[in-house]
């Protein structure tokens, strides 16, 4: 992403993205981290995998993915973890 464009990601997962996540069932919290260069990660945590596949079948989701994608430069990647130590 161009570093000029953190700022509009940012505005945009507080007031289009958040709003509706939170929302979504078995949703716990995000975390957006972004480098100097425009880099970022956005980590989700939730209660389950089938959380998870809810909220990318979810029809709201689906509507902001296209405004999402405007924002990056790359392809977005989505994996899977899961969390087995927390301090």
């Amino acid at each position: 992403m161009d570093p000029k464009n953190s700022e509009k990601l940012e505005s945009w997962v507080k007031e289009k993205w958040g709003p509706l996540i939170s929302q979504q069932s078995g949703f716990q919290g995000y975390y957006l981290i972004v480098k100097p260069d425009g880099e970022f990660a956005l980590i989700m945590l939730w209660e389950s995998e089938e959380n998870v596949q809810s909220w990318t079948d979810n029809p709201g989701h689906k509507a902001l993915v296209p405004e999402f994608m405007e924002l990056t430069v790359s392809p977005v990647q989505m994996d899977l973890y899961s969390v087995r130590d927390s301090r």
